[in-house]
């Protein structure tokens, strides 16, 4: 009997700083969700505040005023902690150095309720496959009703897609910064570094940590998560024969080849949108640094796989709409006009919107881009142990 689910397992490696946010009502703001003393900030344990030690704290200064009354420096004293027991986490002191220090809130990541460990979800995991699959699709249609139907009606193409979620271990905190493109004319563009925004914006190109710079939780490169992928080939047949709209021959083989054939496509769409980014870097090469931010999109395409096991995928934090999808309504990312119709300007190409700048996470290895990871397949066995450890060590 024919399997309804062809199911894949898959190891998903960090290879640049991820985040994946959690909604702006959930970053960490100071003195609400972290304190700093000196170099070190302490993130609180939300979950001890809620216990019952939480509860001798505010019957004894009050929830409301417990960080007035406590104090930044008692609130890092380890015997006042300790009297206390304050809830810091385990793992809460996070060494900031001086190019960390902003007063912007910290963009959070999304956790497991559970473990409290972060998570790539599933649906973010899918919602980066369904952009490459937009691109892909393209060719034909315009519009995302018109590309992959609806779950309104009923013939949403993704139903027959089902991503689970991965779990990892730990994340850090990463400063990041705006390469941004600014003219005097607006017809001669050059590369720079912005240290300001609003009405009184600033760029230069010269490289600073420090000025319109923005900290994320992320998950580091090298760390690894296991998750699985589903592609319903059966269901797909059976109700492709009664949908026009499902019954594609584009979309069939998506779902109805082996996964290697969506790797192939997400490995072409990331190597494309990686050479178009390198070639952004090469003409606005004004800016410092602008040639080892060219290095490490090397390093990422050389990374592409070709044996069909594997495939490099773009997911989120950059610059909005282009960092995410790609930006495939581009074969060039030049930037030759400017729209100043509102409060923050955009750049513009042939009279279309164009992103004229790019988040850059600045690393102890130098500046990257944001959001890659590697999905390799593996077998049920390793998927099995590698979840069945991550339990052990909880």
């Amino acid at each position: 009997m024919e399997q309804l689910n062809k199911k894949y397992y898959l190891n998903i490696e960090v290879l640049t700083p991820l985040n994946i946010g959690v909604g702006a009502e959930n970053d960490w703001v100071e003195n609400v969700d972290f304190v700093i003393n000196g170099k070190i900030l302490y993130k609180f344990n939300l979950r001890a505040l809620m216990s019952d030690f939480g509860k001798v704290i505010s019957d004894k200064v009050g929830t409301k005023g417990m960080l007035s009354a406590i104090g930044i420096n008692n609130l890092t004293n380890p015997k006042y902690a300790k009297l206390f027991k304050l809830p810091l986490d385990v793992d809460g002191k996070v060494a900031m150095q001086p190019n960390n220090q902003n007063s912007n809130p910290i963009k959070a990541f999304i956790k497991n309720n559970l473990s409290g460990k972060p998570i790539i979800a599933g649906s973010s995991l899918k919602g980066a496959i369904r952009s490459v699959l937009f691109d892909y699709f393209q060719v034909k249609r315009q519009g995302e009703d018109a590309v992959f139907g609806s779950a309104k009606k009923g013939d949403d193409f993704m139903r027959f897609v089902k991503v689970t979620d991965a779990e990892f271990e730990k994340t850090s905190l990463v400063n990041t910064k705006i390469f941004n493109l600014s003219s005097e004319n607006r017809r001669d563009w050059e590369g720079g570094w912005k240290h300001k925004g609003g009405k009184f914006s600033e760029t230069d190109q010269k490289f600073k940590s420090t000025g319109f710079n923005t900290i994320y939780e992320c998950i580091e490169p090298q760390q690894c998560g296991f998750a699985a992928i589903m592609l319903s080939p059966l269901a797909y047949n059976n109700y492709g024969k009664t949908n026009q709209h499902i019954a594609d021959n584009d979309k069939e083989p998506i779902v109805t080849k082996n996964i290697s054939f969506l790797f192939d496509i997400i490995n072409k769409h990331t190597k494309n949108y990686l050479q178009k980014e390198k070639k952004f870097f090469q003409t606005y090469n004004e800016a410092e640094y602008a040639d080892e931010i060219e290095e490490s999109i090397d390093d990422l395409l050389r990374l592409i796989p070709s044996d069909g096991k594997s495939c490099i995928l773009k997911m989120s934090a950059g610059s909005g709409f282009h960092s995410i999808t790609g930006d495939w309504q581009f074969n060039d990312y030049s930037i030759n006009g400017l729209d100043t119709s509102r409060s923050v300007s955009r750049g513009l190409f042939n009279n279309r919107k164009s992103a004229k700048s790019r988040k850059l996470a600045d690393t102890d290895d130098g500046l990257k881009l944001m959001g890659f990871v590697k999905l390799s397949l593996i077998d049920e066995d390793e998927y099995k142990q590698n979840i069945l450890s991550k339990f052990e060590k909880d």
